[in-house]
């Protein structure tokens, strides 16, 4: 059982209070103790658990596997579409360097 422990409120002359989040409990090194013990186990059940749900997940799906089909007409037609796409949306930079300020800003907002 872990508990939270809190700090005592730190009142500013203006009479704001700063509260400071609790503190996290690391984890110790391994003991002889009965909870390290407990705590160890418990964690390698689980790490076992999960590797016994991937390894039957794998070996048994629930679908069986369909025999993949290669077409290289549909594959090299979908590479055209894909280049001739490519070419019509060229822009024109301000800069050429590599990674110019424009560039990470535009994949700064596809990264958001």
């Amino acid at each position: 059982s872990s508990k939270a422990e809190y700090e005592l409120v730190n009142i500013d002359e203006d009479g704001t209070d700063h509260q400071k989040p609790p503190k996290k409990k690391l984890s110790e090194p391994l003991s002889l103790s009965i909870e390290s013990i407990f705590s160890l186990s418990s964690e390698l059940f689980r790490l076992g658990l999960i590797l016994f749900l991937i390894y039957t997940c794998e070996k048994n799906p629930l679908y069986p596997h369909e025999e993949k089909i290669h077409d290289m007409d549909t594959f090299w037609c979908m590479v055209i579409v894909l280049a001739v796409s490519c070419l019509f949306n060229i822009k024109k930079g301000k800069t050429t360097e590599i990674l110019n300020r424009e560039q990470t800003e535009e994949w700064k907002g596809w990264m958001q």
